[in-house]
């Protein structure tokens, strides 16, 4: 799928570079909305189904950001643990 960043690079970035007729026209194009429209026009599923799916994702996310902020910030010595893979895998 070929996805399109409709709003700037950052909070800072009001993306004033392109024009409505460019963020439109992908907003038309957009994959997520043209599946949404695909499974209701196959009978796999309906608007209340999918507002439903989209709350319990929201849910996640809030509740995962939440367990991240109230955790206590990792050892300075982790820095570096996990950053890359080594010719070993490790």
């Amino acid at each position: 799928a070929v996805c399109y960043r409709y709003r700037g690079h950052s909070m800072a970035d009001p993306a004033r570079y392109r024009s409505k007729e460019e963020v439109d026209e992908w907003m038309q194009r957009d994959p997520i909305e043209r599946y949404r429209g695909w499974l209701k026009q196959q009978g796999l599923t309906n608007d209340e189904d999918l507002q439903s799916q989209e709350e319990r994702a929201i849910r996640e996310v809030d509740e995962a950001v939440a367990f991240a902020d109230a955790s206590p910030n990792p050892d300075a010595s982790e820095l570096f643990t996990y950053l890359y893979a080594d010719e070993e895998g490790r």
